[in-house]
């Protein structure tokens, strides 16, 4: 205050008392100038002792007569007045100053007047009026009132929403070193928000403030240098600082701290859309740490504040999923259940949730009631179609047959072109099958052949009506199924091939016992197997019996008893067999001495066998051809091997009848 008093003193005592009114009235005006300027640098950053200089000016040029004659006593007059208006913060009088100077013309209007009330608009967020009166500015750049009306310029160029001229003024200002802090972050802003990162925190670099750490840790993160945008965020305060920081945490795979942050964000904001992405971040952020136990939380705490249907579900989902890999299932089933009872927009999704849960648990029937209630509750949910088809697959998969196929068959009534009818019409067929339900198994496996033929399953159908048929000796109807499988297969399947010869045989009019005789015989691998020269021999033992095959049934029991005497410990039934059949077939033709050989192989092997019955038959036969062909040494040597070895049999007894 001393200095105000003394500065107006000395102003005073520049009025000669004896000067007329003009001299007077300038002496005020240079005063009252006097008064402003003292000290006064910076006009937007004012002390208390200047305003009240400020205050005392206006006072002297109150009823202050404008001398229009004397030599730029309007501009001064007008310039001081505006000035003091302004130290004091009353912005309607510099207004008021201008608007007087703007209507006396040119000569009352100074630049220093049009700096003064552009700064009045300014601070009255007349934007649009600080531009036009500094937007053509001509000042000298030496001038550093100059730099201070382009700073004020770039100001009202962001406050009205225009970046593109307030980049152009501030790239003026940082060129020339004019660029103040405050404009520093403006620019900074505004080339974050242009996406010029590097530019941005270069401009902001070396302001420790938080507003340009701020900027800097943005920059650093969109540039996705996340370990530099977590060490920038590390020491800026507040709580909106906390979520940046997590979250560039949680890119740099510090998830630990990053889950920690994001708690401490959700705990410190007010609700808001992104506390809610917080929660939902510590959750993956646990996660991915492994620590489950705070997960937990999280995702509980995640659930109580997701507010909208959307967050809500998700919540829901992923606290179930931790229950469920933390093996509490029951928590997982009773949160599911809550809100799968309410009216919710998610509450289907949860309810099918559920019904995959108690499937996976081992809970069928309540799986597969709880999917026919999604679609009985909410039937046109996404998810009804899908539930309808699933309460009868979950039968179907742990092996229900009974109980799976009637779920098929509404599914298949409700949605006749849906997106599971191929796989529930195939599930109706094999539960058909597997129940042994047979006529409405071919009636649902025709209508997928017919209706569904470019069906994945259809040469599995094909197969098994093939196989339905052949069991009920339906031979048409099993070999029009085995003939499109076959067509199917590209015509290269040869076991199939044969089966279909063998029902086309019958269905001519063949021998079935015969024909599936020889099928079987080929099936197996023909005499080149040991199984197949077993059947080989039944095929051979059923050609002889029939007089058009016996020819054929001689030839095969020779082939097959050469291969069967190589190996005759291991083959011996069959080499009995088969020497059976030829020794019968030589009796038949009188050819003795072949019949005798060959009778007495049969009992050797059927010694070997086991079969006494057959071996007795057979040395007896024998004995009866060397009889016959006057061999009586052979005759009474084989008869005496025969009471030797089974002096018991009925063939003991008769051969000496033949011996006589």
């Amino acid at each position: 205050m001393k200095k105000q008093i003394l500065t107006f003193s000395l102003a005073l005592a520049l009025m000669p008392a004896f000067a007329d009114d003009i001299s007077q009235n300038l002496s005020r005006l240079n005063a009252a100038k006097l008064l402003v300027d003292d000290g006064c640098q910076d006009i937007l950053s004012v002390t208390d002792s200047q305003k009240e200089n400020a205050r005392t000016a206006l006072s002297m040029l109150q009823n202050l007569e404008v001398n229009e004659d004397a030599d730029n006593f309007e501009k001064i007059y007008f310039a001081v007045s505006a000035k003091a208006a302004l130290l004091t913060q009353d912005y309607k009088k510099v207004i008021s100053f201008w608007n007087q100077a703007e209507e006396k013309g040119d000569k009352a209007v100074s630049e220093e007047l049009k700096y003064f009330a552009a700064v009045a608009y300014y601070e009255s967020k007349d934007f649009e009026k600080t531009i036009t009166l500094l937007a053509d500015e001509k000042a000298d750049s030496l001038n550093r009132v100059y730099y201070e009306q382009k700073s004020l310029l770039a100001s009202a160029y962001v406050k009205s929403g225009n970046l593109a001229e307030a980049s152009k003024v501030y790239e003026l200002l940082l060129n020339n070193k004019h660029l103040s802090e405050a404009g520093a972050l403006d620019y900074g802003r505004i080339l974050y928000n242009q996406k010029n990162y590097k530019k941005a925190a270069q401009v902001v670099s070396g302001n420790k403030s938080q507003d340009a750490l701020m900027i800097l840790g943005g920059c650093a993160l969109s540039e996705k240098k996340f370990a530099e945008a977590a060490s920038i965020y590390a020491n800026c305060s507040g709580t909106d600082v906390l979520y940046f920081r997590a979250y560039a945490e949680y890119k740099n795979g510090k998830y630990s701290d990053a889950g920690l942050n994001f708690d401490r964000y959700v705990i410190q904001a007010d609700k808001n859309p992104r506390t809610i992405d917080a929660c939902y971040l510590a959750v993956q952020s646990y996660l991915l740490a492994g620590d489950y136990k705070k997960a937990k939380i999280s995702a509980e705490k995640y659930v109580e504040e997701a507010v909208s249907d959307s967050e809500k579900e998700k919540a829901v989902v992923l606290l179930s999923d931790i229950y469920i890999d933390t093996k509490e299932t029951e928590k997982a089933e009773t949160l599911l259940n809550k809100y799968a009872k309410q009216n919710k927009a998610y509450s289907d999704k949860c309810l099918y949730k559920l019904a995959v849960l108690q499937a996976s648990s081992g809970k069928i029937k309540a799986a597969s009631d709880s999917f026919a209630e999604v679609y009985k509750r909410f039937p046109v949910s996404i998810k009804a179609e899908e539930s309808l088809y699933r309460s009868g697959e979950v039968y179907y998969l742990e092996g229900y047959y009974s109980e799976a196929a009637p779920k098929c068959r509404k599914y298949i009534e409700t949605y006749a072109k849906g997106s599971y009818v191929d796989q529930a019409m195939y599930y109706e067929f094999d539960c058909l099958v597997k129940t042994k339900d047979t006529a409405k198994a071919l009636l649902a496996g025709n209508r997928i052949v017919t209706q569904c033929s470019s069906s994945r399953y259809v040469d599995d159908v094909l197969e098994k009506l093939y196989e339905l048929n052949y069991q009920r000796e339906d031979y048409r109807s099993a070999c029009e199924a085995a003939e499109k499988l076959f067509e199917r297969k590209g015509r290269s399947d040869s076991a199939l091939e044969k089966k279909i010869a063998f029902m086309k045989k019958i269905l001519a009019g063949g021998n079935k016992e015969l024909v599936r005789a020889e099928l079987d015989y080929e099936s197996a691998g023909g005499k080149n197997t040991v199984e197949g020269r077993e059947k080989g021999t039944e095929l051979a033992g059923l050609y002889v019996r029939d007089s058009e095959s016996k020819e054929k049934g001689i030839k095969l029991a020779a082939e097959l008893l050469l291969i069967q005497e190589k190996d005759v410990v291991n083959e011996r039934e069959g080499a009995a067999a088969n020497a059976l059949i030829l020794a019968e077939y030589f009796y038949e033709e009188n050819r003795k001495a072949e019949a005798a050989e060959k009778y007495l192989k049969a009992a050797e092997y059927s010694r070997l066998n086991g079969d006494d019955e057959k071996a007795a038959f057979s040395l007896y036969t024998a004995t009866e051809c060397f009889v016959h062909l006057g061999k009586k040494g052979d005759a009474n040597e084989t008869a005496a091997l025969l009471k030797q070895l089974y002096p018991e049999s009925k063939y003991s007894t008769a051969v000496r009848s033949l011996l006589k």
